[in-house]
């Protein structure tokens, strides 16, 4: 819930219309999930240092910080339903790194024994980079002999740098994915990861960050779908005939407001609600090739996955536990198809 700057309006924590999340919680606990995934991104309510739009947020007590108060009316208290039904697999998002809420990962979150950030003190010349945020190697979870998931931590990620300007990551991110690439052959793989390899906030004719160029040099045969957060949207991207990519699936609108309402993000729709939606890619480039499919949309839901007999089916779901699209996820042809739904 950042509240100063030019970005997006702050979201009323205290409106179960506008702040969905509990509601979102509750009806992903009403499936009956055997695991949940979460993609990063717990902990929002940072700061609010602007007093002439703060006021009505602390009138209502609302909770602000990075302490006990902030995790627990922010994450862990309206996670509750959803923390009850089931274990958990949790990707560090950057709201986590350690110049933010990285003392809560630490204590509440992190799978490893806790380590100490050096500093949380949000914009200060402390800014987290992956050399500095205690940036975790990544590791392997079997799913009897059906899956792989390979859970990465890529939190303080410069992705919006060029490989020129952040040649350190490149070694980082080697190290730091070395399960990915020592994965067991025949097996399907999915990297779950927060900050994504391919989307719709990284500029269309940037150069290669680091871990594109990563991917360039090469991923596993194996790897079907990247599975990511960090924009706050639903989309899908698809790489037909793309020598190989495996599709990229962002789950980002759950947590906090969607990129809907943010005039400096790409899908910022303003007055017009769906109109930054699509049905097809725009035709961008993502780091040099075209999207043969996928869609977006600025809707809050959580995406519901469920094994069939030849892939994945899966349902994006609403705080109301509502359908808004059904998925066919193909891992032989690396392809995740998504309805687009009546716009709003």
């Amino acid at each position: 819930m950042p509240a100063s700057g030019p970005a997006d309006p702050i979201q009323d924590c205290a409106s179960a219309r506008d702040w969905p999340w509990p509601r979102l919680a509750a009806a992903a606990a009403a499936t009956r999930p055997d695991l949940v995934i979460h993609l990063g991104d717990y902990h929002y309510r940072e700061y609010c240092d602007d007093p002439a739009r703060c006021a009505a947020v602390r009138a209502q007590g609302v909770a602000i910080g990075y302490g006990w108060a902030g995790w627990q009316a922010d994450f862990l208290a309206p996670a509750q339903p959803l923390l009850a039904a089931a274990p958990w697999i949790v990707v560090r998002g950057n709201h986590e790194n350690c110049d933010r809420g990285g003392e809560g990962w630490m204590r509440f979150l992190s799978p490893l024994p806790y380590q100490q950030c050096a500093n949380q003190a949000y914009r200060t010349a402390s800014q987290s980079v992956l050399g500095n945020n205690l940036t975790a190697d990544a590791y392997r979870i079997e799913l009897g002999e059906r899956l792989t998931l390979v859970v990465a931590d890529n939190a303080a990620f410069a992705d919006y740098l060029p490989l020129a300007r952040a040649a350190d990551d490149l070694a980082i991110l080697q190290r730091t994915l070395r399960a990915l690439t020592t994965a067991p052959t025949g097996r399907p793989l999915w990297l779950l990861i927060h900050k994504p390899l391919w989307y719709d906030l990284l500029p269309a004719a940037a150069p290669p960050n680091a871990l594109q160029s990563l991917a360039r040099s090469g991923l596993p045969a194996s790897l079907q779908f990247v599975f990511s957060g960090h924009e706050h949207a639903f989309a899908t991207l698809n790489f037909a005939g793309s020598g190989g990519r495996p599709a990229q699936v962002i789950v980002g609108a759950s947590g906090t407001q969607l990129e809907a309402f943010d005039p400096e993000s790409p899908l910022y729709e303003g007055a017009t609600p769906g109109s930054r939606e699509q049905s097809q890619p725009d035709g961008r480039l993502h780091d040099g090739i075209a999207a043969s499919s996928g869609i977006v949309l600025n809707r809050y839901s959580f995406l519901l996955l469920e094994r069939a007999t030849d892939g994945w089916d899966g349902t994006l779901i609403d705080a109301d536990g509502r359908a808004i699209s059904r998925c066919r996820l193909d891992g032989t042809g690396r392809q995740v198809d998504c309805s687009f739904p009546t716009r709003p």
